[in-house]
Protein backbone atom coordinates (compact mmCIF):
# COMPACT_ATOMS: atom_id res chain seq x y z
CA UNK A 1 0.00 0.00 0.00
CA UNK A 2 1.46 3.36 -0.78
CA UNK A 3 2.42 6.06 1.80
CA UNK A 4 1.36 9.44 1.78
CA UNK A 5 4.39 10.77 0.42
CA UNK A 6 4.31 8.17 -2.72
CA UNK A 7 0.99 9.57 -3.30
CA UNK A 8 2.36 13.14 -3.26
CA UNK A 9 5.57 11.96 -5.46
CA UNK A 10 3.08 10.25 -7.62
CA UNK A 11 0.83 12.96 -8.30
CA UNK A 12 3.79 15.09 -8.96
CA UNK A 13 5.27 12.87 -11.44
CA UNK A 14 1.71 12.68 -13.33
CA UNK A 15 1.09 16.56 -13.40
CA UNK A 16 4.91 17.14 -14.37
CA UNK A 17 4.03 14.96 -17.21
CA UNK A 18 1.39 17.33 -18.48
CA UNK A 19 3.26 20.70 -18.90
CA UNK A 20 5.05 21.74 -21.69
CA UNK A 21 7.53 23.78 -18.72
CA UNK A 22 9.72 20.98 -17.28
CA UNK A 23 11.54 22.40 -13.54
CA UNK A 24 15.42 22.85 -13.91
CA UNK A 25 17.50 21.29 -11.10
CA UNK A 26 20.71 20.52 -9.68
CA UNK A 27 21.67 19.01 -6.94
CA UNK A 28 23.25 19.76 -3.18
CA UNK A 29 27.31 18.99 -3.19
CA UNK A 30 27.50 20.31 0.66
CA UNK A 31 24.85 19.22 3.81
CA UNK A 32 22.83 21.90 4.99
CA UNK A 33 21.35 22.59 8.72
CA UNK A 34 17.95 23.44 9.27
CA UNK A 35 19.55 27.17 10.23
CA UNK A 36 21.71 27.63 7.50
CA UNK A 37 21.55 30.63 5.15
CA UNK A 38 23.76 29.12 2.07
CA UNK A 39 23.71 26.37 0.00
CA UNK A 40 25.97 24.85 -2.49
CA UNK A 41 25.11 23.13 -5.31
CA UNK A 42 26.50 21.14 -8.47
CA UNK A 43 25.68 23.56 -11.01
CA UNK A 44 24.68 27.51 -10.24
CA UNK A 45 24.43 28.18 -13.82
CA UNK A 46 20.84 27.02 -13.78
CA UNK A 47 20.01 29.00 -10.63
CA UNK A 48 18.48 32.41 -10.45
CA UNK A 49 16.90 34.73 -7.73
CA UNK A 50 13.54 33.34 -6.48
CA UNK A 51 11.95 29.98 -5.28
CA UNK A 52 13.30 26.93 -4.96
CA UNK A 53 12.50 23.36 -3.28
CA UNK A 54 15.03 20.87 -1.57
CA UNK A 55 13.06 18.11 -0.12
CA UNK A 56 9.73 18.97 0.80
CA UNK A 57 11.07 22.90 1.80
CA UNK A 58 10.58 25.64 -0.23
CA UNK A 59 12.92 28.85 0.24
CA UNK A 60 13.99 32.08 -1.43
CA UNK A 61 17.27 32.81 -3.07
CA UNK A 62 18.40 36.35 -2.60
CA UNK A 63 21.59 36.22 -4.66
CA UNK A 64 23.99 33.10 -6.20
CA UNK A 65 27.95 32.94 -7.15
CA UNK A 66 28.30 31.11 -10.42
CA UNK A 67 32.20 31.31 -9.54
CA UNK A 68 31.69 29.23 -6.12
CA UNK A 69 28.12 27.68 -6.96
CA UNK A 70 26.84 28.95 -3.32
CA UNK A 71 23.53 30.40 -3.42
CA UNK A 72 22.51 32.63 -0.21
CA UNK A 73 19.14 32.45 1.07
CA UNK A 74 17.08 35.45 2.47
CA UNK A 75 16.54 35.73 5.67
CA UNK A 76 12.96 35.28 5.19
CA UNK A 77 13.73 32.46 3.04
CA UNK A 78 13.73 29.29 4.92
CA UNK A 79 10.80 27.66 5.43
CA UNK A 80 9.01 30.21 2.83
CA UNK A 81 5.46 29.84 2.35
CA UNK A 82 5.06 28.12 5.87
CA UNK A 83 6.73 25.03 4.86
CA UNK A 84 8.98 23.13 7.17
CA UNK A 85 12.32 23.46 7.60
CA UNK A 86 14.46 21.05 7.63
CA UNK A 87 18.22 19.62 7.35
CA UNK A 88 19.39 18.54 3.81
CA UNK A 89 21.58 16.08 3.02
CA UNK A 90 24.57 15.75 0.02
CA UNK A 91 23.15 14.84 -3.41
CA UNK A 92 19.02 16.54 -2.30
CA UNK A 93 17.74 17.69 -5.30
CA UNK A 94 17.37 21.55 -5.82
CA UNK A 95 14.44 22.30 -8.09
CA UNK A 96 14.22 26.04 -9.17
CA UNK A 97 10.61 27.48 -10.00
CA UNK A 98 8.87 24.01 -9.35
CA UNK A 99 5.68 24.31 -11.06
CA UNK A 100 4.30 22.30 -8.72
CA UNK A 101 5.81 21.98 -4.64
CA UNK A 102 5.53 19.25 -3.16
CA UNK A 103 3.94 21.12 -0.07
CA UNK A 104 0.94 22.26 -2.38
CA UNK A 105 0.28 19.00 -3.75
CA UNK A 106 0.47 17.64 0.41
CA UNK A 107 -1.97 20.46 1.65
CA UNK A 108 -4.38 19.85 -1.74
CA UNK A 109 -4.72 16.24 -1.19
CA UNK A 110 -5.06 16.74 2.40
CA UNK A 111 -8.31 18.58 1.35
CA UNK A 112 -9.40 16.09 -0.70
CA UNK A 113 -9.39 13.36 1.68
CA UNK A 114 -10.80 15.95 4.68
CA UNK A 115 -13.79 16.78 2.11
CA UNK A 116 -14.93 13.45 1.79
CA UNK A 117 -14.27 12.38 5.42
CA UNK A 118 -17.65 11.89 6.76
CA UNK A 119 -18.31 9.44 4.13
CA UNK A 120 -15.15 7.72 3.64
CA UNK A 121 -13.90 5.29 6.05
CA UNK A 122 -11.70 2.72 6.20
CA UNK A 123 -11.89 -0.97 6.28
CA UNK A 124 -10.00 -3.34 7.51
CA UNK A 125 -10.48 -7.45 8.24
CA UNK A 126 -9.01 -10.13 10.72
CA UNK A 127 -8.90 -14.05 10.01
CA UNK A 128 -9.50 -15.67 13.47
CA UNK A 129 -8.41 -19.07 13.67
CA UNK A 130 -10.88 -21.34 14.93
CA UNK A 131 -10.00 -24.74 16.73
CA UNK A 132 -12.86 -26.19 18.42
CA UNK A 133 -11.10 -27.94 20.77
CA UNK A 134 -8.90 -24.70 21.97
CA UNK A 135 -11.56 -22.21 21.38
CA UNK A 136 -15.41 -21.55 22.07
CA UNK A 137 -17.09 -17.81 21.34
Amino acid sequence: MPSFSDLVDETLIALSGYTQRQDQSTYLTAAMTDTQLTMTVSDAAVLSKGLVEVGDELMWIESFDRATNVATIAPYGRGFRSTQKAPHSIGDRVTISPSFPKDVIRKQLNNAVTGVFPDLFGVFYTTFSFISSQNTY
